[in-house]
């Protein structure tokens, strides 16, 4: 050993070489050895390390040169024994091997042994001159990392997504067996090729490409981090929808593309399902609301650019008659049709819907005036005019359009305009079925009243303040008065009187004319029997009421109508009840078992306004019928040979034919009073005789006529005190 000038140290410096020798073997991380060779030879060495690595003292490896042999795991031993021989290592050599061996507490470890065979101090033979290091945390390790390798290579074979990956050039460099099945390409086939001539259709290629490179090069996330829906080709030439997981992974190579590519072609057929059915009607195939109100309200977004667009609500009339005729199920076929016709009137950037029942909207983008709506609405009235034939039976449906018109720029919202079309429609059917009407603003006053004199009505009817007026008919040919007929009247509290044809309908429509028309039933009774107590000479007089169709869809309205009968004392025989020509027909089974049952009580029954709707003879002939009164449409100008007049000598007798007395209605002058008088018209009604008045001014205008007139004549000139523009 030299000193640090190179010389050797003395001999007397043999305590601190050993010294420095002994500090460089316990900073040696592994055991040194020096041992015999073969698997039994002697260990003529070994460091103190070696009690700290296994748990045996050195003294137990130099006493026992068996020990390394029993303590090697039997797996690894025969290996080790063989390269212990000298014919394997040459002399000089250094010899690197691991196995495991067994701890004194029962642990196997793992060893790397590095030896050099060297010549031993006879210089006559050899021994092993080594280092045993413990390596179990590395190889555990390595273990750790390979297992998990192994584990994702696993995963990724047995994966039901197909695993790919592309080195920087955009070839595959890894293809798993569930991309051969989605694909149809195996692993051999594709490895080196091109991604995008693979697996990207043709018209995607040059947005790939271009991503490609960036993909590659960037550093946030890929995809924005989540999964992406895109079309993939499959290797027959089908495209496929897939949903792909994209992500960078370190290569020898630099960067490469990792993804999972999963066929979501079921889940997007489904998921196409299931939005048709969320916004298609399953009648018609039609755009339903849903669908209809998205694409009204894109429509309706403010623009001072463009042309304006309109909506068209269509809704066909009488169709309750071929459900309750035929039967949903044939219902839903003529909808169905009429949706295919409707469909020959749009064009494709309109969108035809059918909101619900029968009514449809059309939404017509890109007009620029209202009046090529009106042209469209036109034209799907005239589509709807051939006949449906059903179970050999022709149905003939029209329908009522509205039309609401939104310019550009005029803030008009998607709920205002639908709802402008459904109150044009609305309008228009109030006027006359069949209608084509186009939304003007006063409409939207009209239903601002209506709802005020809603709110209004109700409280009416509740607090008993919708009165009764009553108007006299006479005998043609003698003037006598023979009945009355009761008419509901509303004065408001500020003195406005509202017309009979404004809150009447309003009372049906809301179901409030169940209770008011058995009040006014119960009223107008009422007074006539006090009338007739207070005047005998009067008490022959009949009661006319009216009573609407609405009231007949009570199941209990005949025994509510005996009731009131009951509780008045008035007799039934002097009761008649009025109801329109147009409600007898639109109801017919319905109100004919009603009226059957009221005219068993002994009550007549009398059709109003008939004419209107041109009811036929064997119509008439089914209905219990006492009297038909002849709308005043009728009796204008009769006498001056007005058109209507053969129309009406034929309804008198016709009446007179079937047995029936007939009641001219809105006579207003002699002339028309003494011709319907000629023509065999038993009695009339109107101004002539007396307008409707309270019960008041009833008496006080028959007392004068009958001061003035022995024969109780009611005379021209003998008018209520309050006057109204309306009758019903």
């Amino acid at each position: 050993m030299s000193d640090a000038s190179g010389g050797s140290l003395p001999a007397r410096d043999l305590p601190a070489q050993e010294s420095i020798y002994r500090t460089l073997l316990t900073q040696v991380p592994g055991a040194l050895y020096v041992a015999e060779v073969g698997w039994n030879g002697r260990w003529l060495y070994i460091s103190p390390q070696i009690e700290t690595l296994l748990g045996y003292p050195a003294q137990a490896w130099l006493d026992d040169s068996t020990l390394w042999y029993r303590l090697v795991h039997p797996e690894d031993r025969d290996e080790q024994v063989a390269a212990d021989e000298p014919d394997v290592t040459q002399p000089g050599q250094t010899h690197f091997s691991e196995y495991r061996i067994r701890a004194s507490s029962g642990e196997l470890r793992w060893f790397s042994d590095t030896a050099t065979l060297v010549a031993d101090e006879t210089g006559n033979g050899w021994v092993w001159s080594g280092v045993l290091s413990d390596i179990t945390v590395q190889r555990d390790a390595e273990e750790g990392m390979r297992q998990s390798r192994a584990d994702t290579a696993a995963i990724i074979e047995t994966a039901m997504d197909a695993y790919v990956a592309v080195d920087a050039a955009g070839r595959f460099v890894s293809w798993n067996n569930a991309a051969e099945a989605i694909f149809g390409w195996s692993a051999s086939e594709v490895i080196g090729r091109s991604l995008v001539e693979t697996l990207v259709p043709p018209q995607f290629r040059a947005t790939h490409r271009a991503g490609f490179a960036r993909a590659l090069t960037g550093t946030a996330p890929l995809l924005g981090g989540r999964p992406v829906e895109l079309k993939a080709l499959r290797r027959d030439g089908t495209e496929i929808d897939v949903e792909l997981t994209l992500w960078r992974t370190p290569s020898s190579n630099g960067q490469q593309l990792s993804a999972f590519l999963r066929d979501i072609t079921d889940r997007t057929a489904m998921r196409a399902r299931l939005t048709k059915q969320a916004y298609h009607d399953p009648v018609t195939g039609l755009a339903n609301r849903n669908l209809f109100t998205d694409r009204l309200e894109r429509a309706a977004r403010p623009s001072e650019v463009g042309s304006g667009a309109a909506v068209l609500f269509v809704d066909l009339d009488d169709f309750k008659a071929v459900n309750d005729t035929m039967g949903h199920a044939t219902g839903d076929l003529v909808l169905a049709d009429v949706a295919a016709r409707l469909a020959t009137c749009v064009r494709e950037q309109d969108t035809l819907a059918r909101l619900s029942g029968d009514e449809f909207a059309i939404l017509i983008p890109d007009l620029p005036s209202p009046d090529e709506a009106m042209t469209v609405a036109h034209r799907l009235q005239d589509v709807l005019r051939a006949p449906f034939v059903l179970e050999e039976r022709e149905w003939f449906v029209q329908a009522s359009v509205g039309v609401a018109y939104r310019s550009p720029g005029s803030g008009t919202d998607a709920d205002q305009l639908l709802g402008d079309a459904d109150l044009a429609m609305y309008t228009g059917k109030r006027e006359g079925r069949g209608a084509v009407t186009l939304f003007a603003p006063w409409m939207r006053e009209r239903l601002t009243r209506r709802s005020q004199l809603t709110t209004q009505l109700h409280g009416a009817v509740d607090n008993g303040r919708v009165g009764v007026h009553y108007q006299p008919f006479v005998g043609l040919v003698d003037g006598a008065v023979v009945g009355v007929e009761a008419l509901a009247r509303w004065q408001q509290g500020d003195g406005e009187w509202i017309p009979p044809d404004e809150f009447i309908p309003l009372a049906e429509e809301t179901g409030m004319i169940h209770r008011l028309g058995l009040d006014i039933l119960t009223r107008a009774c009422e007074d006539m029997v006090q009338l007739g107590r207070r005047h005998p000479e009067w008490s022959h007089l009949s009661l006319s009421v009216n009573a609407s169709a609405r009231q007949f869809d009570d199941p209990r309205f005949t025994d509510r109508v005996a009731e009131v009968l009951r509780t008045t004392e008035l007799s039934a025989e002097a009761l008649t009840l009025e109801i329109t020509e147009g409600e007898l027909i639109a109801d017919s089974e319905d109100v004919l078992d009603q009226l059957s049952a009221l005219r068993r009580l002994g009550i007549r029954i009398a059709v109003d306004d008939f004419g209107t709707r041109f009811a036929s003879l064997a119509y008439l002939q089914r209905l219990p019928l006492d009297t038909l009164k002849i709308d005043r449409a009728f009796v204008a100008g009769v006498h001056d040979l007005h058109s209507s007049a053969p129309i009406t000598a034929a309804i008198v007798r016709m009446a007179r034919e079937l047995g029936l007395r007939t009641v001219g209605e809105g006579i207003e002058t002699a002339a028309e009073a003494a011709w319907l008088a000629s023509r065999g018209c038993a009695l009339g009604q109107g101004y002539h005789f007396g307008r409707p008045m309270p019960l008041t001014g009833l008496v006080t205008a028959m007392t004068r006529s009958a001061e003035s007139d022995a024969d109780v004549r009611f005379l021209p000139h003998v008018v209520a005190e309050t006057s109204l523009s309306a009758e019903r």
